[in-house]
C-alpha cells in the first residue's frame, strides 16, 4: 500500500475542490461566462493554484465534465452489477442517464455546453469512450444468450442506440416539462431497444426500482469496467 504525503494529499484535496466550484459556476453561468478568478473565489484557493492544476479554463471544463461522466458510470455500474438480462441492464442504464439529464449539473455541463466548450466531436467521442462499450457488451451478451437478433453489427446497432439516448436526453433537458419528457423518452428508448428482442421474447419494460438500485442476481452478465483513459 502507496501512503501518500501531506503534499499529495493536499494537491488531491484542492484539485478536487477546484473541480467542484468550476462545476458549481460552469452550471450556473455558462461556459463563456465563467472566470478563472471566479472559480478560485469559489474554491477559497489562489489562481495560481487553479493554474497549477489545469492549463487554461478550456483545461478545467474538461475536468468538471469528465467528472460529471465518472460519477454517472459509477451510477450505472453499481445499478446494474448482477443484473442478469442484458436488455435489463441497459434500461436501467438509460434510466439513470435520463435521470441525470433533469439535473441541472449534468444537463448545463454534459449536454448543453461540452458540446460547444469542446467541440461536437471530442464530445461525441468522450460519449462514446464512456458508454458504447458497454452497450455493445450488452448487445453481444443478449445474442450469445438467444435474447436478441440484430440486423447489423452489434457494434453499429449501440452507436445508434447511444445517439438515440444522447438526443432523448437533449430533449428531457430542453424540455419545459422535463418530467414529463422524461417519461415520453424513456418508453421511446425501451421501445426502440424492445425492437431488437428475439421473437416471443418479453417487451423491455420500465426499471420497477428506484434510481441507482437496480438489485443484484446471482450471476452477473453486466460487463464489469473502469473509469475510461482520459
Amino acid at each position: 500500500m502507496v501512503v501518500k504525503s501531506r503534499r499529495e494529499e493536499y494537491a488531491e484535496a484542492t484539485r478536487a475542490a477546484v473541480v467542484e466550484a468550476a462545476i458549481d459556476r460552469f452550471t450556473a453561468e455558462g461556459y463563456a461566462k465563467v472566470s478563472i478568478d471566479s472559480v478560485a473565489h469559489q474554491a477559497r484557493v489562489t489562481k495560481g493554484a487553479v493554474y497549477h492544476h489545469f492549463a487554461d479554463k478550456a483545461a478545467l471544463f474538461e475536468a468538471a465534465y469528465l467528472h460529471l461522466e465518472d460519477l454517472l458510470l459509477a451510477e450505472v455500474l453499481d445499478a446494474t452489477a448482477g443484473t442478469e438480462d442484458p436488455f435489463e441492464a441497459i434500461a436501467v442504464g438509460a434510466t439513470i442517464f435520463l435521470t441525470s439529464c433533469r439535473e441541472p449539473r449534468f444537463a448545463t455541463i454534459a449536454l448543453a455546453e461540452a458540446p460547444v466548450a469542446l467541440g461536437w466531436a471530442r464530445w461525441k467521442a468522450t460519449e462514446e469512450r464512456y458508454f458504447l462499450g458497454l452497450l455493445d457488451a450488452s448487445l453481444l451478451i443478449a445474442v450469445e444468450q438467444g435474447l436478441a437478433t440484430l440486423p447489423a453489427p452489434s457494434r453499429l446497432v449501440a452507436t445508434m442506440l447511444l445517439g438515440a439516448l444522447d438526443d432523448a436526453g437533449l430533449a428531457v433537458a430542453n424540455s419545459p416539462d422535463p418530467h414529463r419528457t422524461f417519461d415520453d423518452a424513456l418508453a421511446s428508448f425501451l421501445w426502440l431497444l424492445g425492437s431488437l428482442r428475439s421473437e416471443g421474447g418479453p417487451p423491455v419494460a420500465a426499471p420497477r426500482r428506484g434510481r441507482g438500485s437496480a438489485g443484484t442476481r446471482s450471476r452477473s452478465t453486466t460487463p464489469s469496467t473502469t473509469a475510461p483513459p482520459r
